[in-house]
């Protein structure tokens, strides 16, 4: 598995790769966005990249990697600081897959990767599975039939869409924006009411409501480990 890391800090770059090679990865960094299109010898499986960048910004590179015929289906984790929201929305709407925010926990970064990697690799194998499943809950997006514990739940058909992209991008944020836009194709729907569409979604979900949790100024992950 080959991971490269695109981050101007020496020191982040070296426990990283330490960290990364120690768990069997294998490692590349390079410390600006146009040193990927110089330097880098394989295409990499993933890549790590910082949003705060010398010279073109993470937000550029991104551009460039998803408009790069080598690059542009290379999963990318952009790597954040604090109070950064507005541009990791950007990040997100602008394809990158998730993100992490510094500092972070070597195994938190390690189940994002891997969540990261099986989500492409079900992506390349299926395209939309027609068959989506969460813990207890199971839908079928063909049937719009959404069963949870055993037993047939009805959504509107606003809910359903929302429901299946969070199923089908779990782990993931899915932003307002992309929600509105290509999910719902409701442009001009309001925070509000796109908050109660999510309230209606988790209390249908009973207890699994509780994974649906909401990242302030970003938008919704159906989180793949239990709330605290």
């Amino acid at each position: 598995m080959n991971i490269l890391i695109v981050d101007d800090e020496a020191e982040f770059r070296s426990l990283v790769t330490e960290s990364l090679t120690d768990e069997g990865y294998k490692v590349q960094a390079v410390t600006s966005g146009e040193q990927i299109f110089s330097d880098v010898s394989t295409i990499p499986e993933i890549i790590l990249l910082d949003l705060s960048l010398p010279g073109k910004s993470g937000l550029q590179i991104l551009k460039e990697l998803k408009a790069n015929s080598n690059f542009k289906n290379v999963p990318v984790i952009m790597v954040t600081g604090h109070n950064d929201d507005q541009n990791v929305v950007q990040a997100l709407n602008l394809g990158a897959d998730d993100y992490i925010t510094k500092p972070f926990r070597f195994n938190v970064l390690d189940a994002r990767i891997k969540a990261v990697l099986r989500r492409a690799k079900e992506k390349i194998a299926d395209g939309m599975p027609t068959n989506l499943v969460f813990q207890t809950l199971a839908i079928n997006t063909s049937t719009h039939q959404t069963i949870l514990n055993g037993v047939e739940i009805k959504f509107t058909l606003t809910e359903f869409k929302i429901l299946v992209e969070l199923v089908r991008r779990q782990g993931q944020v899915v932003t307002r924006e992309q929600l509105r836009d290509r999910v719902l194709q409701q442009p001009n729907l309001s925070d509000r009411t796109l908050d109660v569409h999510m309230t209606a979604v988790r209390k249908k979900l009973a207890d699994l409501g509780r994974f649906v949790v909401t990242i302030r100024g970003l938008g919704y992950r159906l989180s793949t480990e239990s709330p605290t």
